[in-house]
């Protein structure tokens, strides 16, 4: 039985070969790199991260400056389920996370869910093992309780779409910025520093207790083309004095802080 349900109507889809149908005859095709777009909204024509952000990101992450973040996520997700569970990657980007915790057990079901196409359409080409969707985590076009796992890496929050899909035995495991994260970015782009200290919980108490918290601390020497692969794949791109981004671009090397919170959450119970 199918967990997709039509981002229009809400009614399950049937898989017809290179299609999703529901009873009312909504279809969607499967593009022919694999994935399925269920984004709906046309207020914008590309939402989402654009292919230079997209393309930064694979560039810095395949160089294993993050391994660290994803091995402690995997580390999470095999202690506390089963072998045989289904997760949902909310806002993951090219897959760079999401294949490593499909490499976790070939038992696992993972589904990739993401509002941009050119990242969808990039981890499509080349994750096989992974169902990948182009979809709005504000509307997650999953049945209620699909999911034993949701994971959300660096990515907004949802929580009522995170409660809806997650089974009641179910654990959301959301990595977020610290406070000194990449701090030493911002000390060479901006004249003055704002530490920033997301805090998930305020935004996921309502329906979410958090169970556990770990810490990843560490800091690495960035080179060259990796700095600027860096700072495209943040929100920094876009809000940055110029002259802080000459800056940037002119040093060869710079110490990077990664100061990560990664979060366990449990469902409240009804």
């Amino acid at each position: 039985m199918s967990i997709l349900i039509c981002p229009i109507c809400k009614k399950e889809l049937e898989n017809r070969g290179r299609s999703e149908v529901c009873s009312s005859n909504h279809s969607f095709d499967y593009a022919k790199e694999g994935y399925l777009n269920l984004h709906i909204n046309k207020n914008s024509k590309a939402p989402g991260d654009d292919k230079i952000m997209v393309n930064s990101r694979r560039e810095f992450l395949n160089k294993g400056f993050y391994e660290e973040i994803s091995k402690e996520v995997n580390s999470i997700i095999n202690s506390k389920l089963s072998e045989n569970y289904k997760v949902l990657d909310v806002g993951a980007g090219e897959g760079y996370y999401t294949d490593k915790i499909a490499k976790i057990s070939d038992k696992l079901e993972v589904y990739a869910l993401d509002i941009s196409k050119e990242a969808v359409k990039k981890g499509a080409k080349t994750y096989k093992n992974i169902k990948w969707f182009v979809a709005s985590g504000l509307e997650e076009p999953f049945k209620d309780k699909s999911f034993d796992c949701v994971t959300i890496l660096f990515s907004k929050l949802f929580q009522e779409e995170f409660d809806r899909v997650l089974n009641d035995k179910g654990i959301l495991v959301v990595v977020s910025p610290n406070r000194n994260h990449l701090v030493d970015i911002k000390k060479v782009v901006y004249p003055i520093i704002k530490y920033e200290n997301l805090e998930p919980q305020e935004e996921l108490n309502e329906k979410f207790i958090l169970e556990e918290r770990k810490n990843v601390f560490y800091k690495k020497i960035v080179y060259g083309e990796d700095i600027k692969n860096l700072f495209h794949m943040t929100p920094y791109r876009w809000k940055s004095p110029i002259e802080g981004v000459k800056n940037l671009e002119r040093l060869e090397s710079l110490e990077v802080t990664v100061d990560v919170n990664i979060d366990i959450y449990r469902k409240k119970e009804k």
